[in-house]
């Protein structure tokens, strides 16, 4: 049992990658997991809401239910390709309603995970005290929303924490994010195009950010402050690739250079993280190489659970 061991913990977005892995730290701390999401993360020992983070009648009801002692806000459209109206909607206008529900409720934290994709245009590593400049609709949605948090924070001493995350991954991340992509491409034994990989990214691993948040919602010097997490360590995406490739004994042919650099693309990204060392005393734990080996170990499990699962299946209708 940790420091938030039995405290009324709502947490949104907990079906998404970062929440399940939270809810999981959560219960194990000993919390009362409450939960909105549009999706039912089926875990019984979560009291789960089903609620439109654009629906402030229903998160009121919610936030009465729940009483929150601390609320973490990770529910946010991921989808680059979604209307900027469904982008701000969601983003923006949702983490307005989540903390206009809470008004009258004395919680003694709320933590929101931002991005450090609007620190784009500044000089590596980035750190807080530089000004932010999204130039995507997610980027903007996001800062916006912090300023929004912030303003609670100065103008009526809510209990606000924005974090900054670099690029997140661990088990069970599915989508098009790049390490994912690898890894899949390895497993499936197919030849790989990217580009020639010289941008650099930091990369963090998910139980430090989980580790985090954690910190966050409890340290004293952490309210009113917007602090990064990431690893600290600039990596170009090519040595990341063969990284991959390699711990998975060299399996596919990689194609540097076979596809463009996107336009407006991001060449140098990592971030400064020595606030994150002094406000919240933390530190990432786990190293790339560490961190891709369990990924790649969670996503081999899984593979060949499928297949089980695939083969039991043909056993059985074969015998019907």
């Amino acid at each position: 049992m940790g420091k938030l061991k039995g405290k009324r913990v709502l947490v949104t977005g907990v079906s998404g990658f970062i929440g399940s892995h939270l809810a999981a730290r959560l219960l194990k701390e000993g919390a009362s997991v409450y939960a909105i999401d549009k999706e039912n993360p089926h875990n019984s020992n979560i009291s789960y809401f089903n609620a439109d983070l654009c629906d402030l009648r229903a998160l009121k009801d919610i936030v009465n239910k729940a009483n929150p002692e601390i609320v973490v806000h990770l529910a946010a459209c991921l989808d680059r390709n979604a209307l900027e109206e469904c982008i701000f909607n969601i983003n923006y206008q949702g983490t307005v309603n989540l903390l206009t529900a809470l008004e009258d409720v004395s919680y003694q934290r709320f933590v929101y995970l931002s991005t450090s994709e609007s620190y784009y245009g500044n000089p590596v590593p980035f750190s807080e005290k530089m000004p932010l400049h999204p130039r995507t609709a997610y980027a903007r949605s996001k800062a916006m929303a912090e300023e929004h948090c912030m303003r609670q924070f100065k103008e009526k001493h809510k209990p606000v924490v924005i974090l900054r995350p670099a690029i997140v991954y661990g088990p069970g991340q599915i989508g098009n994010m790049f390490i994912p992509q690898c890894i899949a491409s390895a497993l499936k034994g197919e030849d790989m195009k990217m580009t020639a990989g010289k941008q650099t990214r930091d990369f963090i691993y998910i139980d430090d950010v989980v580790e985090a948040i954690i910190k966050a919602s409890y340290i004293p010097a952490a309210v009113g402050e917007a602090v990064n997490i990431g690893s600290g360590i600039e990596v170009k995406l090519k040595d990341v690739t063969l990284k991959i490739n390699s711990i998975m004994g060299n399996t596919i042919h990689i194609s540097f250079a076979a596809l463009p650099y996107r336009e407006n693309e991001i060449w140098r990204y990592v971030l400064d993280i020595a606030k994150a060392r002094k406000v919240l005393g933390w530190a990432p734990r786990v190293s790339l190489e560490d961190g891709l080996k369990e990924v790649i170990a969670n996503y081999k499990q899984r593979s060949e659970k499928k297949e089980h699962t695939r083969i039991s299946t043909q056993i059985i209708i074969g015998n019907l």
